[in-house]
């Protein structure tokens, strides 16, 4: 399994954290939301994270 989080979102990616997810990547400036108010892009990072079966300690 796999989640991708925003990285200042602190509760977004403490979740996944504590359910044994092992973050696999940080990816900079990665999602692009519009323009600002000086017409320059907006681009923000993205945490991924991964999950699995043997990382369940089954």
């Amino acid at each position: 399994m796999e989640a991708y989080c925003h990285p200042d979102n602190v509760n977004s990616w403490h979740l996944p954290e504590r359910l044994g997810f092992k973050r696999e990547a940080h990816l900079r400036r990665d999602i692009w939301f519009g323009k600002d108010e000086a017409d320059a892009p907006i681009w923000q990072d993205t945490y991924i994270y991964g999950l699995l079966e043997e990382d369940l300690g089954k």
